[in-house]
């Protein structure tokens, strides 16, 4: 044993400088990790902060995505029924005007047979025979109300075409 204990006394005497370094050492590296604990609390300390941030401005998100979706929602609605009464609109206009246009080439179409038929005059009535006379008046009898109503319309077309 006292040759072990003079071992490690001779260790010990011979490097009394090692084991100082060693402790300063050892002493840089306990201030390192107590300050990179610290770097790492503030960062755990800072990184639950955002968290709280991030959640918070997810829900603040939320709310104004409610309060913008309704009131878009509500234009939107609006500016479809606008469409759809312009829509409408424009369909009963051009329904309208198609059937004036109908009813424009009826009368138009009618009229133009009117005017080619050939009407005896009361003096050639007159100077007819009783037989020419009796097939004319039933030729007259012939006509439907809706003729005689168009020859109405062309004699007054005419009269007024006349007045001008």
């Amino acid at each position: 044993m006292v040759n072990a204990t003079q071992k490690v006394t001779k260790q010990c005497a011979s490097s009394p400088f090692s084991w100082e370094e060693e402790l300063a050492k050892r002493m840089n590296l306990q201030t390192m990790v107590d300050t990179l604990q610290e770097a790492a609390q503030e960062a755990e300390a800072i990184q639950e902060e955002m968290n709280e941030k991030i959640e918070r401005l997810k829900a603040e998100l939320v709310v104004f995505k409610g309060l913008m979706s309704d009131p878009m929602t509500d234009l939107d609605t609006k500016i479809q029924e606008k469409a759809m009464k312009v829509d409408m609109d424009i369909c009963r206009r051009i329904d309208i005007t198609a059937k004036l246009c109908d009813v424009a080439q009826q009368r138009n179409s009618e009229d133009v047979s009117k005017i080619f038929q050939v009407v005896p005059k009361k003096k050639e009535r007159k100077v007819a025979s009783d037989d020419d006379i009796s097939e004319q008046d039933g030729e007259v009898n012939r006509f439907s109300d809706d003729e005689v109503g168009s020859m109405n319309i062309t004699d007054e077309m005419k009269r007024m075409f006349n007045q001008l």
